[in-house]
């Protein structure tokens, strides 16, 4: 169960409850939460509610804060920044409200970076240069100190800055060139970010057909793959000290590989060539000058590039809320994904998670966006189609188990038929004995009847014997007198 607190200070102090997860209180009518890894991993909260909230009106973009506790283990699963208000009125003539927070790393979009000419740094000295120059143009709330960082890059670079905000800064020059993940972890009252090449531990709670996953789907996306590039580096400097104007809409040019790839602009993947046919790309390593420096720099691109990208998205029911043997699916984990009629089954990475807090058991999933290489690739068509005669194999059984099912259904048919039939004959015999019987019953009755009678009729006949007797003998007493 979760509760949603309002703030209406950035030091979280004097929550009001905007929702009460009990039968009192405040109460809201729809929410989204949405928790993501993706890109700079904001996660956001949408919610509604309708003009019987005493809230309703009363929240206002940027300066108010929106807080989720999950109640039943005393844990916080959002914080952020109120972004948006939305007022709706129905054809029903109900209104209502709707609010969107964003998480603390929208922060980023608060600042901007300044030029800084290339320099080589280190990752972690880096992403310190960046927060350093956040830090300065922001409000103590705001700030962020460095984390953890282990993601290094491949070597030989020359990092700089142009003006840009700090968010987009951190996305284009380390997340989208070296990968990795940024994550916020709060300490007390301050905020760090962590920049990680793993993030998340293995769970055993399972993703599973007939047991948790209500509805999946797999996409596989090819549409970033080149088999041959052309390496480009850093613009040529103009030296013609010309003053013609030629405009915001024009093209520099840039050091290229010709001198030392015998003439050619382009390197090819030979083996990607062969199996895709051709597919021309431009790669750009914006701080290289040395042709030689270029070369090995696209070589190792071409070495290191993920031909597909491989997502699932799945509808699942949340165990952890019903069975305590399981653990609540958590942002960052992976899980093994077990529907083989799609595909066998593979461990992967939660990068999204959607719910409704009214609704907690439900929760859809984006796992994977995990990229792959033409061995992988080639692997994976091996694995559809080995995944393929074994679901046939258990197709065909399934058939045959139903042939099967179907004839001794037949027989048992047929026996029951014949048992059928016995029974009907057992049943006419039986009426035939209950008509006997009632028979001998009745000529039973009758014969205990006439026994009766006779008895009765023999009492008599002695009666009158013995009577006639007794006469007799007074007779024979008066002769003899």
């Amino acid at each position: 169960m979760y509760r949603v607190l309002l703030f209406d200070n950035p030091n979280r102090k004097n929550p009001k409850i905007v929702h009460e997860p009990y039968s009192y209180g405040e109460k809201i009518k729809d929410s989204e939460v949405y928790l993501s890894l993706n890109g700079l991993g904001i996660s956001t909260f949408e919610f509604t509610f309708n003009i019987n909230n005493k809230y309703y009106q009363k929240i206002e973009p940027i300066i108010h804060f929106i807080q989720i506790v999950d109640v039943t283990r005393n844990k916080e699963i959002f914080y952020g920044r109120v972004a948006k208000i939305t007022n709706k009125m129905e054809a029903s003539g109900s209104f209502s409200q709707t609010l969107l927070a964003e998480d603390e790393k929208a922060f980023l979009y608060d600042s901007v970076q300044t030029y800084m000419k290339p320099t080589r740094m280190t990752v972690s000295a880096y992403l310190q240069k960046i927060l350093d120059a956040h830090n300065k143009q922001v409000e103590a709330h705001k700030q962020f100190r460095l984390g953890e960082v282990n993601v290094v890059d491949n070597g030989d670079l020359l990092r700089g800055l142009g003006y840009q905000s700090t968010a987009d800064t951190i996305k284009e020059k380390l997340l989208d060139r070296l990968g990795g993940t940024l994550t916020l972890r709060r300490v007390g009252n301050i905020n760090y970010l962590d920049y990680l090449s793993n993030y998340g531990v293995n769970s055993e709670t399972p993703l599973q057909l007939t047991k948790n996953l209500k509805s999946a789907t797999r996409d596989i996306d090819i549409s970033e793959l080149f088999t041959r590039i052309v390496p480009v580096g850093q613009d040529i400097e103009d030296t013609s000290n010309t003053d013609i104007e030629v405009g915001t809409d024009f093209s520099r040019p840039k050091y290229t590989i010709e001198k030392v790839n015998g003439g050619k602009n382009y390197l090819d993947d030979e083996a990607l060539i062969k199996k895709f046919g051709l597919n021309t790309g431009i790669v750009e390593f914006s701080n290289v000058k040395d042709p030689s420096i270029l070369k090995r720099r696209g070589l190792q691109w071409l070495k290191d590039q993920s031909l597909m990208l491989v997502t699932w998205t799945v509808e699942a029911i949340e165990l952890g809320l019903l069975d305590k043997r399981y653990e609540l699916i958590t942002l960052g984990n992976s899980y093994k994904v077990d529907n083989q009629f799609i595909y066998a089954v593979e461990r992967l990475q939660v990068i999204e998670k959607k719910f409704s807090i009214l609704e907690p058991q439900k929760v859809t999933l984006t796992i994977g966006s995990k990229k792959k290489k033409l061995t992988d690739y080639q692997n994976e068509i091996k694995a559809i189609q080995s995944n393929l005669v074994n679901v046939k194999k258990f197709a065909t059984a399934g058939v045959q188990n139903i042939s099967e099912l179907i004839k001794r259904q037949e027989e048992f048919d047929n026996d029951l038929s014949v048992q059928s039939s016995k029974v009907s004959s057992l049943e006419d015999l039986t009426s035939e004995l209950s008509t006997t019987v009632t028979e001998s019953t009745e000529a039973f009755k009758q014969l205990a009847s006439d026994l009766t009678n006779t008895v009765e009729s023999v009492g008599t006949a002695q009666t009158d014997m013995k009577k006639a007797l007794d006469d007799l003998i007074k007779r024979v007493e008066k002769l003899e007198k």
